[in-house]
């Protein structure tokens, strides 16, 4: 009896001590032991149909700062709402990615790339793509004829497709190859044809992981221990599969260039890195892996994001067609018909910059920024975010806030212009984040 009586004394001040919150911790769900709040979480985003929408409900109920536990390791802080948001991007104690499970997988094993890392490692290396990829014509005009080229491309083509398919086009698939191309040209000195089956079952593996993927990592990433009990079935499988894949066909690009590669003459990024291996200047941050890891994450940055945008911004204009009319008008009276648009234009059609900020705005091609996590202490709105929490930020928060758009869920490119029709943009559109490393 005493025993017994012992053991639930113990068990108790255990589960007490497990489920206690740290001190001002952000208001949230109670949790269980082990699961944490997984569950109740994981029927939210089932009932409301997506993870950002999951937290908004969240919000809704306990606040704009909400700390939940999914499983039963560090804590998981949702920020949501335009002031909250901001000051969590703007303090560099926030800064840290995740070292979860998912985050070297997707990198064979070791945090690598630029997308996941953080620190030194990821300062030099940002550092260095930027300087490099600014050097091959990143954002300049060389690069602007390369866009150009691929523009005219891509129109031949899916005038082709239209006539081959007459009910309708798979607008994304074909928009994603020659917005990639541009990127690719200057970073791996290829482009690829627009029916090239072998890139395009890349892509489609890239689109697959990214739809599937929830900001959480997912469940294996959660509890990595189920991929030795279920690995079918914890998804552990087809991640491994769809990431080896992608490794290999990145390693075989940089085999390629290793193969051909000139000493005094680099011919893209993929060859200046090379170089820098050779060098030895940075032994501990440079390696062919980290190379490989930044491609993955070049080809998902140049892919995803920007083609996207374009879909919706042809779905909005297929579903307003007076839009559709004004904007192409501005283009006429702006461009005419015998060139091609540029940068310079952009200045003279501010209807069209707002509508493509509005198609921003209200599509949230991102609605959550990528993964946080606290490198100290953190306080935000009165609570603190303990070390080492996963943070992530509702950017769909401000751009559906009725209380500030008043019609959030209307198309209106117009509250992007002033009243004598001067594009004005807004600081609380944040499509990506507030930079690279959001």
């Amino acid at each position: 009896m005493w025993f017994t009586l012992l053991l639930c004394i113990f068990i108790v001040t255990i589960l007490c001590t497990y489920l206690q919150k740290p001190k001002q911790f952000p208001p949230g769900p109670p949790r269980l032991p082990i699961l944490g709040n997984l569950l109740t979480f994981q029927r939210l985003v089932k009932d409301t149909g997506h993870f950002h929408l999951a937290v908004g409900q969240l919000a809704a109920k306990y606040g704009r700062i909400v700390g939940i536990y999914l499983g039963s390791g560090p804590p998981t802080v949702f920020v949501s709402g335009y002031e909250e948001v901001q000051q969590a991007l703007s303090n560099r104690d926030l800064d840290g990615r995740p070292d979860g499970f998912f985050n070297k997988l997707r990198t064979m094993g070791e945090r690598r790339g630029i997308i996941a890392t953080d620190g030194e490692l990821w300062q030099i290396q940002r550092r260095f793509l930027l300087r490099n990829l600014r050097d091959f014509g990143f954002g300049k005009r060389s690069m602007e004829v390369i866009i150009q080229e691929e523009a005219q491309i891509l129109v031949r083509h899916v005038e082709t497709l239209a006539t081959e398919h007459p009910d309708g086009v798979a607008l994304h698939e074909a928009l994603t190859l020659p917005v990639l191309n541009s990127l690719w040209a200057i970073v791996a000195g290829v482009r690829y044809e627009l029916n090239d089956e072998i890139f395009k079952k890349y892509i489609s593996i890239q689109d697959a992981q990214i739809r599937k993927l929830d900001a959480s990592g997912g469940l294996v990433n959660i509890f990595p221990w189920l991929r030795y009990i279920c690995p079918e079935k914890s998804g552990y499988n087809i991640l491994k599969s769809q990431h080896t894949q992608m490794w290999n066909f990145f390693l075989e690009i940089v085999n390629y260039h290793k193969n051909t590669l000139e000493q005094q003459y680099s011919r893209d990024l993929i060859d200046v890195y090379l170089h820098e291996i050779e060098s030895n200047n940075y032994n501990k941050t440079f390696s062919e892996s980290q190379l490989i890891a930044v491609l993955k994450d070049l080809f998902v940055a140049g892919s995803e994001t920007t083609s996207n945008t374009l879909s919706f911004f042809f779905l909005y204009m297929l579903l307003y067609p007076e839009i559709q009319t004004r904007v192409q008008a501005e283009m006429t009276k702006v461009v005419g018909t015998d060139k091609l648009p540029s940068l310079e234009n952009r200045k003279d059609m501010p209807y069209l910059s707002a509508v493509l900020l509005e198609v921003q705005r209200i599509a949230n091609i991102g609605p959550m920024t990528l993964p946080h996590r606290a490198l100290a202490d953190v306080e935000i709105g009165g609570y603190v975010i303990p070390k080492d929490s996963t943070v992530l930020m509702s950017l769909y928060s401000i751009h559906m806030d009725k209380e500030y758009w008043g019609d959030p869920k209307e198309f209106r490119p117009e509250r992007f212009l002033n009243p004598d029709g001067v594009f004005t943009p807004n600081p609380r559109v944040l499509p990506f984040g507030s930079g690279i490393s959001n």
